[in-house]
């Protein structure tokens, strides 16, 4: 009974104080994004949308039938002198027919049924590529995150160290062992670092909107990039692999490849506009005249109809060059997406092996800026350094503690990036980058997210 009554209590915390239970790691932000980012979402019923266009060809290959009924009431009124005697007559006339069409030949119906497939391969591209793009997207607002808390960190350390500074110069203006000048020197280096803090607060908090901005709603602390990050160049470790990967599998590419071909297939169709088209048509109709004259009939049609097409204004002529036009402008548009791609990876490939190099000088720039200002601090108190050269040195510091923190997200989005190029972005790379994380440290939101929902 005890276990029991235990076990309701921490399922009832769980429920009520998730945030205070557990932190979201990069994974569980990225399922969130899938769930609640309105891009994907919105990208995912546009191809919905898009699958559509084959059942929509396919429908007019098919019989089409119809029913129509009509009605008529008819009243005839004839003075006597126009003839022998007056005559009257009232009837409502009725009939009901049934029509069939059944295309034997219309080649732009072939046509577009074609097209479909390639207009929904090209849905699928753009879906893998909105997929994609979330992956990065969601890596890029978490890392943000963490890199304004680390700039907030590095602000408010650095305020503080310029306030000890400030109070010790102080201390000894009042002695008399430095000038009013250090006072001043000290003071200002503490008002900007205060400055820089607020700024730093201020950014926090926009990061932590823009990753609310994809994934909803947040109220629970995400897990810290840990101390050890592998630093390792790109595997393969050939540029040009890459590349051509990237030509085969870049969803992009696809996608502009089958704009091309359905643009090619738009001048088939606009050139089947001379040929002729041939129907099956039937009907079958009942009619009753309602007049004491009339008569009831039955009729029932079956033919073919070929239609040939002699002169259209220039309107296929016209329709034709303009699909000419459109498949060279998507020609263009897919070497324009070849050379983007080609510079993506470049770009990534270069940025890893920079930033590998970058992470490390920072790492030995963060070391050696430590034991500079601890020099001196120590020249400051025998008189051979001055306040400015310790400002300097602190400032140097925590900015060289800013640029490694910031190079190590630099590096993880770095391969985001080229594997997303390269058209090779999945889950087992996302969970590479998620592997990083700390488990024990912890950023929390800020405070005044515990009382925002979306819609207010």
């Amino acid at each position: 009974m005890r276990n029991l009554l235990a076990g309701l209590l921490i399922a009832w915390a769980l429920a009520l104080y998730p945030h205070y239970i557990y932190a979201l790691d990069l994974n569980a932000v990225y399922q969130l994004a899938r769930q609640n980012d309105p891009q994907i979402r919105q990208v995912r019923e546009q191809f919905k949308a898009t699958q559509e266009s084959k059942p929509q060809a396919q429908a007019l290959l098919r019989p089409y039938i119809s029913l129509s009924a009509n009605g008529q009431f008819t009243d005839i009124q004839i003075p006597k002198r126009y003839a022998a005697f007056k005559s009257q007559d009232q009837y409502l006339q009725k009939s009901l027919s049934i029509d069939l069409s059944y295309p034997l030949y219309h080649k732009n119906y072939w046509i577009q049924l074609d097209q479909a497939d390639d207009i929904i391969s090209k849905g699928q591209a753009s879906l893998n590529e909105a997929e994609s793009n979330l992956i990065i997207r969601t890596a890029q607002a978490y890392f943000n995150v963490l890199s304004a808390a680390d700039d907030l960190r590095a602000a408010t350390a650095e305020k503080q160290a310029n306030a000890k500074q400030l109070s010790q110069s102080q201390s000894r203006f009042e002695v008399g062992t430095i000038a009013i000048t250090s006072v001043h020197e000290a003071k200002a280096a503490y008002d900007i670092a205060a400055a820089q803090e607020i700024a730093a607060a201020n950014s926090l908090n926009d990061s932590w909107e823009a990753l609310q901005e994809i994934i909803g709603h947040i109220n629970q602390p995400i897990l810290q990039l840990g101390d050890k990050l592998t630093l390792h160049p790109p595997r393969p470790n050939n540029i040009e692999q890459w590349i051509s990967t990237a030509l085969r599998n870049n969803h992009s590419i696809q996608a502009a490849q089958k704009s091309v071909e359905i643009a090619r297939k738009s001048i088939d169709k606009e050139h089947s506009g001379y040929y002729p088209t041939l129907d099956i048509v039937s009907s079958y109709g009942i009619a009753d005249s309602g007049s004491t004259l009339g008569s009831n009939r039955a009729t029932g049609v079956i033919g073919l109809q070929l239609k040939v097409p002699l002169y259209q204004g220039g309107a296929v002529v016209s329709k034709e060059r303009q699909a000419v036009y459109e498949y060279r402008a998507a020609q263009e548009a897919l070497d324009q997406q070849r050379r983007a791609v080609n510079r993506q990876v470049h770009n990534a490939f270069r940025g890893i092996l920079s930033t590998i190099s970058r992470v490390k000088a920072l790492e030995s720039a963060v070391v050696s800026s430590q034991t500079a200002l601890q020099s001196a601090q120590a020249g400051l108190e025998v008189g051979t350094r001055t306040m400015v050269d310790v400002l300097s040195l602190t400032k140097t510091l925590y900015q060289a503690q800013r640029d490694y923190d910031k190079s190590r997200y630099d590096y993880i989005l770095s391969g985001l990036t080229l594997h997303q190029a390269a058209g090779t972005l999945t889950l087992e790379v996302l969970n590479q980058a998620n592997s990083w994380l700390s488990t024990t440290n912890t950023q929390s939101p800020p405070a005044s997210f515990s009382t925002y929902t979306i819609g207010q």
